[in-house]
């Protein structure tokens, strides 16, 4: 039907990560060559990331910036096993060695419990701030299905497979400002992250509703 068609349209989207998605793939396949806006900083850092210390994005970073072309707010990226054990001036050394020629990347006074590196990383006339999270301190769950995004190496990827939400659904409801609920636990953190959420505009509903 017309739905599949659409969803097959989306995936080669996806797969191409450009026409639609021209940060996707600037990211993925093609960074500037040399970095003078802050634009070029957030391609060079995430394509860094991604292809040469072989980690992960996901998060704002992914969902805002990548898919909606917003303003980059920071980049959050999941450490490897390899490197979650590794002090902060030790992920700060892999990241600079990562980063092309006119990046630099320097520890960040700011700490969170959750995050094993706080780094900012500068160039273009621009600042950008990484979050290095050890994946092990944090839930392992999605907490909205707007958010089971990232990038990896091998391209856009959805985080977890969950029953029913392909990555092309996922991706429509991010380019549509909407999402599920998945996590409805009444914390003050997740209350706080749904209030964050349907403050920008997100349309969000439970997933029994």
């Amino acid at each position: 039907g017309a739905s599949q068609a659409a969803e097959v349209a989306m995936t080669g989207a996806l797969a191409l990560g450009c026409g639609l998605f021209p940060n996707l793939h600037r990211a993925l396949v093609s960074p500037p060559a040399t970095v003078s806006t802050p634009q070029h900083l957030w391609l060079c850092t995430i394509h860094s990331i991604v292809h040469k210390m072989s980690l992960s994005v996901y998060g704002g970073a992914v969902r805002d910036y990548l898919l909606r072309g917003e303003p980059l707010a920071d980049i959050d990226v999941a450490l490897s096993p390899n490197l979650a054990g590794l002090p902060p001036f030790a992920i700060v050394q892999k990241l600079q060695q990562a980063l092309p020629h006119g990046i630099t990347a320097a520890l960040s006074v700011k700490t969170k419990k959750t995050v094993a590196a706080i780094v900012n990383v500068s160039g273009g006339g621009a600042t950008v701030e990484v979050e290095f999270v050890d994946p092990s301190k944090v839930p392992a769950n999605v907490d909205m299905s707007c958010n089971n995004v990232q990038v990896t190496s091998a391209g856009l990827r959805l985080k977890m497979n969950i029953k029913g939400a392909s990555l092309a659904l996922v991706v429509w409801q991010i380019r549509n400002k909407c999402g599920t609920v998945l996590d409805v636990a009444e914390s003050d953190y997740q209350q706080g992250r749904r209030r964050k959420m349907l403050g920008r505009g997100w349309a969000l509903w439970n997933v029994d509703a």
